[in-house]
């Protein structure tokens, strides 16, 4: 009751009540204190009555959702931390990994490029968190200021960025969630290789693979079919940004740049 009224990340689990309840001298097991929990909970909720929610249905060629993670891979024998950015459309959920050793603005324009060649064309909006490769200032509300050359990415792709509210996830349940899943699914046990270049055919070869399950709203079609029909809804991209930069630079006299 006393923690009931406190955020979530402020009440005390099952393990912790257990742990509060020996030093008070209790003696019995942590089985008793987890029954007790869980039935106190499902008391306390139907008396409450039944909740609600709004589901998050977003239609056709709308949005995708973006998000990042730090996946570990092993390349000849030794393990590294690699970063992986997940992109998915919210109606088809669609999803596509592109891998980088580290997190880049080439490495983002060279996810946009798998994600739009997978999708067949540019969704309208495109969601993301608040990464410091896309974001440089953060104002009230939903006011960002965006990167420059990820502003020429989304000019030249024509899809209207977003970025949501810090330290709201469920503002984007469909890139957040599936970020664990795609741990468990295609990154456990960790990913084996000779080389890095190799690792990306074989997350898109596991995407393709998951695009053969069944669609979490219309469970008769697979999320491939699905796809493939909002494809028609998506905006053709004539050619891709390509995951570089170019810079002038000055060669010096033993023919080499700094």
């Amino acid at each position: 009751e006393q923690d009931a009224p406190r955020p979530q990340r402020r009440r005390r689990t099952a393990q912790r009540l257990f742990e509060d309840l020996q030093a008070a001298g209790y003696a019995g097991a942590y089985d008793s204190v987890q029954r007790a929990v869980t039935a106190w909970k499902q008391s306390r909720e139907r008396s409450a009555g039944t909740r609600a929610f709004i589901p998050l249905v977003l239609p056709p060629g709308d949005a995708a959702q973006c998000d990042c993670s730090h996946e570990q891979v092993e390349r000849g024998g030794v393990g590294q931390t690699s970063k992986l950015a997940h992109c998915r459309l919210a109606h088809s959920r669609q999803c596509v990994l592109a891998a980088d050793p580290r997190e880049t603005q080439a490495m983002v324009c060279d996810a946009h490029d798998r994600a739009f060649a997978v999708f067949g064309g540019v969704p309208r909006r495109m969601i993301y968190a608040n990464p410091k490769t896309l974001v440089e200032a953060s104002f009230s509300r939903k006011a960002r200021r965006f990167n420059r050359r990820f502003l020429a990415l989304a000019n030249h792709s024509l899809f209207e960025p977003l970025a949501g509210t810090p330290a709201s996830g469920w503002e984007k349940g469909q890139g957040e969630s599936p970020v664990g899943n795609s741990r468990a699914w295609l990154c456990t046990p960790r990913p084996r290789l000779a080389h890095f270049v190799a690792l990306n055919p074989g997350l898109q070869a596991q995407c393709e693979r998951l695009g053969s399950r069944p669609h979490p709203r219309e469970s008769a079609r697979a999320i491939s079919a699905v796809c493939a029909q909002e494809q028609a809804h998506l905006h053709p991209l004539e050619r891709p940004v390509g995951g570089y930069f170019e810079q002038p630079c000055r060669v010096s006299f033993t023919c080499t740049v700094a």
